[in-house]
């Protein structure tokens, strides 16, 4: 016996492989979605399946073994906040240990999985320590389970993978450094929906099954009907190898709660819920106590339903969940529930109906089934939207409460770009405050928290709403001012410590979105600087956007040069009172930059006494309601001697830049668009904007589903119209009399196409009334129904618009870029934050993207609430024109221009202020600025289709950091396509597939300024902080496309005391950095050449056709 168990765990672990070989054919699942009837046949008992018959000889007489498994689901904030939630928590944490240690002659175990709780409670100080270590003790027994690991449930719909990893990363590490331990199965109950995104992350942080529960009814029952319950997800892409397949189990019925989980039949199931001992269950049976009169009875009911289950899957065991939200708190109703099941358990175990029955764990139930090969079927795709009774689709909250995704996004990018400017300064042995790495992972934390599938979803009761409003405020406000302090702390170590470093964020309220800049910039003596910090790892060109008084002012780049800038008008507008004037003695300055890769650079101001570079732009403004000339010298009052506004007697105008024109009707919205090609051939398209609204009045809309409307139009012809030209930009904003809505759009006068080739469009809307849309008719591009949306902002998955279901069945959530295209052409829309969309046939082919909405209705899906807490809220597109120059992959994905534009459109600079004190010598300090900061950057750009998601050190303080960790992730891109200005050379197919990170050749990174070189680098299991326990030495660095790799690398300088400053005979480090600061300028120069002289060509063949 003794070889036999010595060989088990090895028999295990190969039927576990064994259990990852398939049948061959997947399971795809944009195919479901656009063949399947979703009918809604009566299926008996199971309503929404068909009836069961257990059949022994299924199982080849070997019976089945019934895996209970006690658990509960806590959510941080739905109905109450998170600290309420907590007292409850506390209490059920508290009752399982004591469960366990009391009642372990059952057998008894538990699970748990929500570690932003857990952490919570190992930090309270009113728990005793003794029962800390009980609960550690318990943990590393295996009998008090923790699956997942994440800090939350997370959503999985329209969260962005990179928080979705950050939220894993965050419960992983923690249980990692407290418990030591690091989960293998995930158990996700209650998202709104599944994306193959998250089996994908689960997969690369070495899970090797996981549980989802919220499919679409009629999923449920074809992969019932066809033996596919239990499958092996594998990523759309994956085509060869299938090393990141994972195994899924589906829970097959209608909820998570008791009467959903024993078997087919709830009525029987809800008898068998003993924290409900003596009460009613909802179908009017009485909940009775097990004893010796009625245990062999009530024994069969419940192993009948469990056999019945088992017949879904046919693998020898059955699966059954033992909880629900909040569940065991009450430590009388645990104990009954426990030896009620003991009492059950032990009946069925003295029967002969084949069955076998105890308290398990999902670890056991996985390595249980793994013991027997098995070929599962394979399965592609993801399970959106979801869809429990009838026509209830929940798409609804893919656009509720959108000031709070978008505050959540915008804290994303502000941790993210903090995190790494503190482990670049960590790295490069810089002095940083003590409590800077304290606070970044406060502020991380909170994001994460906000993940959860209630919160980011916007399905929770006003005080949560308003609490996870606070703690993302706050969270963003500390890391800017964490931003301000590593920028000195930069500074200091150049000797430059007379400077402040400010913010250009106002102190602003926790409903307010302070977008663009809110500190108002006046003179100074001397220069101001403008310190950004790209936090992407590729260089960039972008725009910044200031607030200053007076408007004469000259921008300067880092060599004192004066560059081109803009001053525009700020605008005032009242949505309550449909109001539009001008912003009284304050200006808005807009300029191009430049910024290297992970690097910093500074601009700077000089304030002038009357006149300024800054060219100001030409104004009309027209409100079609009035005549010009009247509205103008009614509405709006304006200094004459600064900016010029004229009335414009044509209402339908054109903006305009190098790359494309958009032409605007009288509302100010688009008509048409044009491109101008390289061959100075002019491409136009039908590109029809209007706003519409789903009039949810009468209907059953709520903070969950999608019920439509009528659908009304927003009408535009009353609207004021404003366009501003400038050098910097061309801008036409709308804002409509009929609703709180008003629109920007901007095309920006730059040569490099990743910020000139490109509509911008800013919405700022408040509903109050039903859903609130905003359209784009295309009828030139027919997408006859197919359209494609990004999944967590990661890939791209093709969907189906379905004339014969609800418009909400065609919804899907947009993390980030949404597309559509016929043979030749595809527009893209690129999102700021998430939301929901939809591309129709109906009324000619049209997408349609769902700005605001408002739950005038509860509809019944648990928050019981209604809501009319919403928030004004900006949403920002960036949209794209690409020519299709040859056939498409046929696995989706974005072009590499159109995956730049997105990335910038998520990742903004960080733009600070320099202010120099009393003893800085104006030019002698903005140069000693410019040259102290720049070992920040990386000297080379990574690849273009990859990014760093990425990167954290190992300590908290510069003398003691020895190793960097980064997450790179590779984005597969479409090489047929191309900008339909541009031409088919540059097809982001030319992307250097062989790039793969050096991390030697981030300067000072290395072995030191004597030997260059780096320190050893491991490649990590994903969601890992330090690879180098584990020892797996990265043979290479490089990420296949689609890939996400986390690698750690040592960084021997701090030990070494090599300081990372330039010097007189300069280091290999400051060698390294300028040689690419010398070819970027020269790569500039070029292009600025290049695209010099192809518009000077085009000016000289107008001028000849004119003549």
């Amino acid at each position: 016996l003794l070889p036999l168990l010595l060989l088990l765990p090895l028999l295990c672990c190969c039927a576990a492989e064994e259990n990852k070989k398939s049948d061959g054919v997947a399971i795809k699942m944009w195919e479901w979605q656009r063949d399947l009837p979703f009918d809604d046949t009566p299926g008996g008992v199971w309503k929404q399946g068909f009836p069961i018959e257990y059949d022994d000889a299924a199982f080849n007489g070997t019976g089945v073994e019934a895996h209970v498994m006690l658990w509960t689901h806590t959510i941080p904030g739905w109905q109450k906040t998170f600290s309420e939630h907590y007292e409850t928590v506390r209490s059920i944490i508290h009752n399982a240990i004591a469960m366990l240690q009391e009642q372990s002659e059952f057998g008894v175990q538990f699970m748990f999985s929500e570690i932003c709780f857990l952490h919570e409670w190992w930090n309270d100080v009113q728990v005793p320590q003794e029962e800390k270590e009980a609960l550690r003790s318990l943990v590393l027994s295996g009998k008090f389970e923790i699956t997942t690991g994440g800090w939350v449930q997370t959503d999985e719909a329209v969260s962005h993978y990179e928080d979705m990893l950050l939220q894993l990363t965050e419960g992983l590490t923690w249980l990692q450094d407290t418990l030591n331990i690091r989960p293998q199965y995930a158990f996700a109950s209650s998202p709104f929906g599944h994306s193959s995104t998250m089996a994908y992350l689960l997969s690369l942080s070495g899970f090797k099954g996981m549980v989802i529960n919220r499919l679409h009814y009629h999923y449920k029952k074809q992969l019932a009907l066809r033996g596919s319950l239990e499958f092996l997800w594998r990523q759309a892409w994956e085509t060869e190898s299938h090393n990141t397949d994972i195994v899924a189990h589906v829970m097959p019925f209608f909820h998570y709660d008791i009467p959903h989980t024993c078997g087919p039949n709830p009525k029987v199931c809800a008898r068998f819920d003993f924290t409900r001992k003596l009460d009613f269950t909802a179908w009017n049976d009485m909940v009775l106590e097990i004893t010796p009169a009625n245990a062999a009875q009530k024994s069969r009911e419940l192993g009948d339903q469990y056999l019945q289950k088992a017949m879904l899957y046919k693998n020898g065991h059955v699966l059954v969940p033992l909880g629900y939200d909040f569940y065991y708190a009450d430590a009388v109703k645990l104990n009954a529930q426990v030896h009620n099941y003991a009492r059950l358990f032990s009946a069925l175990n003295r029967d002969t109906i084949g069955l076998t029955t105890h308290f398990s764990t999902l670890k056991n139930y996985f390595e249980s089934t793994a013991v027997t090969p098995r070929a599962l079927p394979v399965l592609q795709g993801d399970f959106l939207p979801y869809n429990d009774v009838r026509d209830d689709y929940w798409t609804g909250f893919y656009s509720s409460r959108p000031f709070f995704k978008a505050l959540a996004r915008q804290l994303s990018a502000e941790v993210r770009a903090t995190q790494l400017l503190l482990s670049l300064c960590l790295g490069w042995g810089r002095d940083v405050p003590a409590d800077a790495a304290a606070r970044v992972l406060q502020a991380r934390r909170a994001g994460a928290l906000f993940q959860h599938h209630d919160a980011i979803a916007g399905t929770c009761q006003t005080a949560p709403t308003a609490d996870f409003g606070r703690k993302l405020h706050d969270a963003r406000d500390d890391v800017r001012v964490v931003q301000r302090e590593l920028v000195y702390a930069a500074l200091r170590t150049r000797g430059d410590a007379d400077v402040t470093v400010l913010s250009t964020h106002g102190d602003v309220p926790f409903n307010a979105l302070d977008l663009p800049a809110t500190v108002t910039l006046t003179p100074t003596s001397g220069y101001r600087a403008v310190i950004l910090v790209n936090p992407l790892a590729h260089e960039r060109v972008d725009v910044v956007p200031l607030r200053v008084s007076p408007p004469f002012v000259t921008v300067l780049n880092s060599d004192n040069e004066p560059i081109t800038s803009q001053i525009s008008p700020l605008w005032l507008w009242d949505p309550l009172k449909t109001k539009v004037g001008l912003m009284g003695g304050a200006y808005s300055l807009s300029f191009f930059v430049r910024v290297p890769p992970l690097g910093v650079t500074t601009y700077f101001l000089t304030f002038e006494a009357s006149s300024s570079v800054a060219v100001e732009p030409d104004i009309t403004i027209w409100g079609q309601y009035e005549a010009p000339s009247t509205f103008v010298a009614k509405h709006i009052k304006v200094s004459t001697d600064v900016l010029h506004i004229a009335a414009y007697d044509e209402p339908i105008t054109t903006i305009s830049n190098h790359f494309l024109s958009v032409a605007v009707n009288s509302g100010g919205l688009f008509s048409t668009v044009a491109a101008q090609t390289a061959g100075d051939q002019e491409v136009k398209l039908p590109f029809v904007e209007d706003f519409a609204l789903y009039d949810s009045t009468l209907t059953s809309s709520g903070a969950y589903i999608f019920k439509p409307g009528p659908l009304e139009p927003i009408t535009a012809w009353q609207n004021v119209v404003s366009v501003v030209r400038g050098n910097v930009y061309d801008e036409v904003t709308s804002w409509f009399r009929s609703k709180k809505v008003k629109r920007q759009a901007r095309l920006y006068h730059s040569l490099d196409r990743q910020m000139g080739d490109f509509i911008e469009v800013v919405h700022t809307a408040l509903e109050d009334k039903g859903e609130m849309v905003t359209r784009y008719t295309t009828s030139k591009i027919d997408h006859k129904g197919t359209f494609f949306t990004d999944v967590n902002g990661f890939s791209m998955a093709e969907r189906t618009f379905r004339k014969d279901l609800p418009v909400s069945a065609s919804y899907f959530p947009v993390a980030s870029t949404l597309f559509w295209q016929n043979s030749n052409n595809r527009i893209s829309v690129h999102t700021s934050h998430s939301l929901g969309a939809s591309c129709q046939t109906e009324g000619g082919p049209h997408c349609e993207f769902m700005l605001d909405r408002v739950a005038l209705h509860d509809d019944g899906k648990g928050l019981g609430f209604v809501w009319e807490d919403n928030l004004r809220t900006e949403t920002t597109f960036r949209i794209t024109l690409e020519r299709i120059w040859k056939p498409v992959l046929s696995t989706p994905a974005t072009s590499l221009f159109s995956r730049q534009v997105s990335s910038g459109l998520q990742h903004p600079l960080v733009v600070l202020i320099g202010i120099p004190g009393p003893s800085a010598a104006s030019i002698g300090w903005s140069s000693s600025m410019t040259t102290s900061l720049y070992p920040m950057g990386l000297a080379q750009s990574f690849a273009p289709d990859m990014h760093l998601v990425s990167l954290h050190a190992d300590a908290d303080n510069a003398s003691a950091v020895t190793a960097l960790t980064a997450v790179v992730a590779r984005y597969a891109v479409d090489p047929a396509l191309a900008p339909l200005s541009g031409v088919e050379a540059e097809s982001a197919g030319a992307a250097d597939t062989s790039f793969c990170p050096d991390f030697a050749a981030w300067p000072c990174m290395g072995a030191g300024a004597d030997t260059g070189g780096c320190g050893a680098v491991y490649r990590n299991t994903l969601a890992s902080r330090d690879g180098r326990a584990a020892g797996h030495h990265a043979e290479s660095t490089c990420v296949a496309p689609m890939g996400i790799q986390s690698f750690t690398f040592e960084v021997n300088c701090p030990r070494r005391g090599v300081k990372c400053i330039p010097t007189e005979t300069g280091t290999r480090e400051e060698q390294l950095w300028q040689k690419a600061a010398g070819d970027r300028q020269h790569q500039v120069e070029e292009q600025r050449k290049h695209e010099e002289q192809r518009l000077q060509q085009k000016q000289k063949q107008q001028q000849q056709q004119q003549q």
